[in-house]
Order: structure tokens, then sequence, then C-alpha cells
């Protein structure tokens, strides 16, 4: 399987541990139900961190020799406090979305307690997660971790040009999705960057690295074809993200060959 979209389909798989609200009533997605589909597929029993006082989860797991980081995106409202802080705070690297910094900060105490330095780590995550993978992820390889992929989900911008700029590396792709509104947010016209992408069109067809102005036309296009406005939250979802990278998997496995050398 292309590893993008194993982190794909695991990135999906982290809301099984969220809670949600129904007719005002709150339900919880058994943990167990994670640990089960995670053993169907070979995974290793995951380690599971659930931050009840931020609202923030992430996950461990290991699979063939390789260790899976997966953040969950965001699924209660103290997430979206979290998405919210778009404040830009200093860092050695550039800017960087103070929200996305913090929490990530606060699940990196776990992160650590648990990766070891000769661990091959693929990190994953859609959404909040994603924002909270990428952080991640610079912190991971500033301390000399080995990071061979990060491929964010519908991922927020989360810094400026110079912070994008002096952490870009080859293995790390935004994955965005024609309407997907969330990876518009901070606004560019602020300052905000993302890094390079595989961009999925109106169509569904993968393009690298589509610049703003491209998507935009491309959006466009869209809105005039068709005015659905729940395509905007279709187009979000983490399940949208897996079937157009299923839809995609020639040209997926090919860029993780001739780019990513997986």
């Amino acid at each position: 399987m292309s590893k993008i979209l194993e982190l794909a389909e695991l990135s999906r798989l982290a809301y099984k541990g969220s809670e949600f609200i129904i007719g005002g009533k709150k339900h919880t997605l058994n943990k167990d139900k994670l640990k089960l589909e995670l053993s169907k597929y070979g995974y290793e029993k995951p380690i599971i961190f659930d931050d009840p006082d931020s609202g923030l989860m992430c996950f461990i797991v290991k699979r063939n020799g390789l260790t899976y980081l997966i953040f969950r995106g965001t699924s209660n409202i103290k997430n979206w406090l979290t998405d919210a802080k778009a404040i830009k705070k200093k860092t050695p690297y550039g800017k960087v979305h103070k929200g996305f910094y913090d929490a990530s900060q606060k699940l990196l105490k776990f992160i650590l307690t648990i990766l070891r330095k000769h661990d091959i780590i693929l990190i994953g995550g859609h959404s909040l997660g994603a924002a909270l993978g990428l952080i991640t992820k610079v912190i991971l390889e500033e301390r000399g971790y080995d990071v061979r992929i990060c491929p964010p989900i519908g991922c927020p911008r989360i810094g400026d040009r110079k912070f994008i700029k002096n952490t870009r590396k080859k293995n790390c792709v935004a994955i965005l999705n024609n309407l997907d509104l969330v990876t518009e947010v901070p606004l560019s016209i602020l300052g905000w960057r993302h890094y390079n992408n595989i961009y999925f069109n109106c169509k569904g067809e993968l393009s690298l690295n589509r610049g703003y102005f491209a998507r935009r036309l491309d959006r466009i296009t869209t809105l005039l074809k068709n005015r659905n406005p729940l395509e905007w939250v279709e187009d979000h979802s983490s399940n949208e993200y897996c079937k157009l990278l299923r839809k995609n998997l020639v040209s997926i496995k090919k860029y993780e060959e001739e780019v990513l050398d997986l």
C-alpha cells in the first residue's frame, strides 16, 4: 500500500476515539473499536493518549518495523478553540500558529516517553491533526528523530513564509482537496503559507504543487458547475481524502518512489 494512503486511513481511524453530540446527548466511540480496527490490518496494540483537559488525542502504533504517530483532528469544542487561536508565535524557524504550537507541546510530553531515536517514524493526521503532525515533525527532527514522511491531510496553514521555507523537506507534502476551505485558513493575505502540495481538482484528478491562483480558478469552476453547499463539508472529510487517494493510487505511488524515495 502507498504510505500516504496508509497514513490517511490511519488518520481517519483516529476519529474512532472521539466524542460527539447527537440530540444534546454525548456519545463516546469506544477506543476498543480503534484497537480492533488496527488489529485487523496487522498493527500492534496502539498506545493511545487522550488529554481530557485539552480535548487532544493521538496514538502510536507499530507494524513491520515502522512506528506510526497519528493525530486526531478537530472533534470537540476545545479543539475548535485551538483552531481559532491564529496568533503568530515566534520560533527559531519563523512564525507559527500559536494554537497549534501550544497544543503540540502538550502532546509532545507523552510522545517523547514512547518514541526512541532508532524508530523509523511516519506521521499522519487530518485537519487539526495534520497541523499538530507537521509541527511535531519539525520538533522531532530537530531532536534527531528519524521521520521518514509526514503528508498532512486537509491541513490548515501553520506558519509564515520564513517558517515554511526553513522547515520544508521533501518528506513533507500537504494533501489539499478542491473545495476544502480548512486548507485556506488562516488567510494567505495575512502572511500564512503552505508546504508543497498534492492537489485534487474539481474532477478528482491529482496535480503537484498547484499554486494559489490556480487552485482559486479551479474552485470557481467547481462552484459554477455545482452549487451544492454540502460539497464544502464533504471535501474536507477524511473519508473523501482517502477515496481520492485510492482513485489516484498509481500517481501517488509514483510520487512516493520518485520524490520521497519510499
